[in-house]
């Protein structure tokens, strides 16, 4: 086990550089998987925008209830039904996504799910367009991530 070095500038326990690259690994491969599943399956690279970020998190604090599955899950779920709603409802534009982020917000905080990037989880599904999304492809990493 890595011997933790205490940082009180990052308010959490920090790991020498070869074992913090270590612990971001598996979040970034997660993360890469998705983006070749989102080529192969929709060609809507938007909608990655906010993995990366989420991946981030949960390599910075995995223990954060900002980072568990509860709350990615019901976030970046109800991010997605919003912005693509706002979408099919006002079309691409700036109205759909302002729509979409504040219920996004709303809904987070009404269900304690506060989950950040999923905000951009809306915003890309409401820009999206009319092309076609396979949004199974979005659901399964996070499925085998805490399987």
């Amino acid at each position: 086990m890595a011997t933790p070095i205490n940082s009180r500038s990052l308010g959490r326990t920090q790991f020498s550089i070869r074992d913090e690259l270590q612990l971001a690994l598996l979040p970034t491969v997660v993360v890469l998987v998705v983006l070749v599943m989102l080529e192969m399956f929709s060609s809507q690279r938007l909608l990655f925008s906010s993995l990366p970020s989420s991946a981030f998190l949960i390599y910075l604090a995995p223990d954060h209830r900002t980072n568990r599955m509860r709350t990615l899950l019901l976030a970046q779920v109800a991010a997605a039904s919003v912005g693509f709603l706002a979408e099919r409802l006002i079309g691409p534009n700036y109205w759909a996504a302002s729509l979409a982020m504040l219920l996004t917000i709303v809904l987070m905080v009404s269900v304690d799910a506060m989950h950040p990037p999923a905000v951009s989880t809306a915003l890309s599904f409401a820009f999206r367009g009319r092309k076609p999304v396979r949004c199974c492809c979005l659901a399964w990493p996070s499925v085998w991530w805490w399987s």
